[in-house]
């Protein structure tokens, strides 16, 4: 007989108090899961998704969530409009919603290459920018653990799964503001942030000019380049980073930096799934400061970002393998996979040009 939900919750629970690294951050991660466990959020979360939500569905969709329920996922962990007040829904259903994704749901790649798909990684960017430092240090961190290749092997060429593959270049479209929530970070972020978020720069950058440019040139814009030479002489942070904001400098001013299109990074397609010939570069605003993290240099090496060093809270939360949802509860869902799987093939179609990011 398959566990019930409650077996599967407190299974979840005892693992992760197995991985805290003391009885203490064992204890507050706990009581935290067990209060969203109890008493979820319900009301804000019918409020965001526009439809009724029970208790029974609101504990599934937080804590043991199938990869149809990405696209719900993508939407619970959004930032609440600017100047919105504490009490908006948003920032009442994020907390828990963001807290689960990176502690626990970044671990399994179904449930990450259906949110990736779904435009996660576009809301994680935006996390970039949140005033709140916690949940900030969430986003970005969830990014961090999203480009380590023992999650998914992004650099093996031909690119696998090519229509998630590209959706790195969502972050290119000037409205994602993904240089720019990058840079806020140089100067004022979390304990370790500012590192972070060079690393994921760079892997960004390696993974667009190895995979997306012409002949493996990416040449970047001047204020971006502005920002990397900035961040290569910034006081007071670790060797490690100083070295890698260097080695991001000398890599990318071997070629010339481009000033006609102001803060774009432009490149040309090259293979990584595309057809021959065809242009997928990406644009970029880098008007404003950026960083990167670890992966850098189709001319030269491509750095893969390590594990992230997580904090106590995080330290291995595990990534559990729970059975779950009986036949009547995935029958229930049936419709809803199938859209979802509609609305795969048809973004797979939709990508393939990306000509919208071109420029010559």
């Amino acid at each position: 007989m398959a566990p019930s939900v409650e077996e599967n919750f407190q299974r979840l629970l005892q693992d992760v108090r197995e991985g805290m690294p003391d009885e203490e951050s064992a204890a507050q991660i706990t009581t935290g899961f067990q209060r969203h466990w109890d008493k979820p959020p319900l009301k804000e979360i019918e409020m965001l998704l526009q439809r009724t939500t029970n208790l029974h569905d609101a504990r599934l969709l937080l804590f043991f969530p199938e990869p149809v329920d990405m696209i719900r996922f993508v939407t619970l962990i959004q930032r609440a409009p600017t100047g919105a007040p504490p009490e908006h829904p948003q920032n009442r259903v994020r907390v828990p919603f963001l807290a689960l994704l990176y502690m626990q749901h970044v671990k399994n790649w179904p449930l990450m290459r259906a949110f990736i798909q779904e435009g996660g990684l576009r809301a994680l960017a935006d996390g970039f920018a949140d005033d709140n430092i916690y949940l900030r240090a969430q986003a970005v961190d969830t990014m961090m653990q999203l480009t380590n290749t023992e999650l998914h092997d992004w650099f093996e060429d031909p690119a696998q799964e090519p229509a998630v593959h590209r959706r790195w270049l969502d972050l290119a479209a000037p409205e994602a503001n993904f240089v720019k929530n990058i840079a806020l970070n140089l100067d004022s972020s979390f304990p370790g942030g500012s590192f972070y978020c060079l690393q994921i720069l760079a892997f960004w950058l390696s993974l667009l000019r190895y995979f997306y440019c012409e002949q493996r040139v990416l040449r970047l814009g001047t204020n971006l380049m502005e920002l990397l030479v900035k961040w290569a002489a910034a006081e007071g942070k670790p060797a490690d980073e100083i070295e890698l904001a260097t080695k991001l400098v000398e890599d990318f001013s071997r070629f010339p930096t481009i000033d006609a299109m102001h803060g774009q990074v432009i490149g040309a397609a090259g293979t990584g799934g595309a057809e021959p010939g065809r242009k997928v570069c990406s644009r970029m605003c880098a008007s404003t400061p950026t960083m990167s993290p670890s992966a850098i240099s189709c001319h030269g090496p491509m750095y893969s970002a390590p594990p992230p060093a997580r904090g106590a809270a995080a330290a291995h939360a595990g990534s559990l393998e729970i059975e779950r949802r009986d036949d009547t509860v995935r029958d229930e869902r049936h419709d809803a996979a199938e859209e979802a799987t509609e609305r795969l093939e048809v973004s797979e179609v939709e990508l393939t040009p990306l000509s919208e990011f071109c420029t010559t």
